[in-house]
């Protein structure tokens, strides 16, 4: 797995919660290293062919520093700043703080939440570095391990030749579901789901949704090609191919590979696991 390495300096971090731009990097012992990876398959601006990448210089991020006080939210620039302990102003009690990330960089509440909605970002497939214990003064690399926070839901489609290729490239998949989260940025986890429901829309034989995590029977999918049109819900989908699944989990991934027949459309295989499939099921379906 590719490593890249970071130094970063904060600057004067004001009341809880607060955020501004770190300066240029210093060099001493009170330098605070951060060591980022990156999972296989996260898709940041530097990919190897097997899906695997690390962030690159220029790259933003959000650094989240927590403990027995208000979280401090720091942005910075990958290759171009630093941190130190000493620019974090820690109360002389604070022995031990835990340091959480995310990618892209988010704007932080008042309440040290933030939301993210995967029907309105730009880049919708966040990243988060879970909580690490940290010794304040620590000469100790800081390791942040990012990993998918949303699930990842493919649908490709074939033909059984009834459908021309040119066809597949009119057709119309309509994924209806809850679009938004609230991420604790202490734990660098997912709080909550929201309740709200939004439809994304994919155009021609492959399609690939960034889904919050949520309940199958949430997700509704509409098909459309000329004058064919079938609406189902994953959880019955699944169930129906012998894997059922109550719920989908940020970090994993479902691909499914629909057949186009004149006046049906067949599940041909499907597949279940993390991003780097782990469990694949076939089988045939017929839907409508």
């Amino acid at each position: 797995m590719n490593k890249v390495y970071v130094l970063l300096m904060a600057g004067v971090l004001a009341a809880s919660c607060s955020k501004k731009e770190v300066e240029m990097p210093q060099e001493g012992k009170d330098l605070i290293e951060i060591v980022t990876n990156v999972a296989p398959q996260t898709r940041v601006p530097n990919l190897e062919q097997d899906g695997s990448g690390n962030f690159v210089q220029g790259d933003v991020l959000s650094v989240f520093v927590s403990g027995n006080m208000n979280t401090i939210h720091t942005t910075y620039t990958l290759g171009t700043t630093s941190m130190t302990w000493s620019g974090l102003k820690l109360a002389g009690d604070v022995s031990e703080v835990t340091f959480s990330a995310c990618y892209p960089q988010q704007e932080l509440g008042s309440d040290g939440t933030f939301e993210f909605n995967t029907y309105s970002a730009e880049y919708k497939d966040l990243l988060l570095s879970e909580a690490q214990k940290v010794t304040v003064g620590t000469p100790k690399p800081v390791n942040l391990s990012f990993n998918h926070a949303m699930h990842l839901l493919n649908v490709n489609f074939t033909s059984d030749g009834y459908y021309s290729a040119e066809e597949l490239k009119t057709l119309v998949t309509t994924c209806k579901a809850k679009a938004s989260c609230v991420v604790d940025a202490a734990s660098g986890r997912i709080k909550e789901t929201k309740p709200g429901v939004e439809s994304f829309i994919a155009e021609g034989a492959a399609a690939a949704f960034y889904l919050v995590p949520q309940s199958t029977s949430d997700v509704i999918l509409s098909v459309k090609i000329n004058q064919l049109t079938k609406e189902y819900s994953l959880k019955t989908l699944l169930e129906d191919l012998g894997t059922p699944q109550e719920t989908l989990q940020g970090g994993k991934k479902i691909t499914l590979t629909l057949k186009l027949c004149k006046d049906k459309i067949i599940v041909e295989s499907g597949s279940i696991g993390a991003w780097g499939d782990q469990a694949t099921v076939d089988g045939e379906v017929v839907i409508g």
